[in-house]
């Protein structure tokens, strides 16, 4: 991802911490539950980040990673900062909360095909009536 082997090694306690996976580190990764591998990853992938602080950022369903509240709001928290940082960030995500958080504009896709765009509020009504006539 374009770090040194010295950025790198400087980076490893910060990407362990933050992916809460300190008392693990005697294990073989392959023994790591998916919400483990799921925690390094967006972990070390957060910390690539910093290290190359983007003009544009596409995250795709990234909050759910690892499962735990604890470390959904902290990567919450993260992302906020890229957000605010004044990174461009296309958000993908089912999570209507997030959209409605996070999002000043909405684009609402269905197998590819655009269906509406426009404020979240509306976008997200409208996703919410399409939805329950599919069913």
């Amino acid at each position: 991802m374009g770090l040194s082997q010295k950025d790198i090694g400087s980076k490893v306690d910060e990407i362990i911490d933050f992916a809460g996976l300190r008392d693990f580190m005697d294990m073989k990764v392959y023994k790591f539950s998916s919400g483990m591998v799921a925690r390094l990853n967006f972990s070390i992938g957060i910390h690539c980040l910093k290290h190359h602080n983007p003009d544009i950022l596409l995250l795709d369903e990234v909050f759910g990673a690892g499962g735990d509240i604890d470390f959904q709001t902290k990567a919450a928290e993260k992302m906020e900062e890229f957000i605010k940082g004044g990174a461009t960030v296309i958000l993908v995500s089912h999570g209507l909360e997030l959209v409605k958080r996070y999002c000043s504009r909405v684009i609402f896709l269905n197998k590819g095909e655009v269906i509406d765009t426009g404020d979240p509020e509306k976008i997200i009504e409208s996703y919410t009536v399409f939805s329950k006539t599919k069913k």
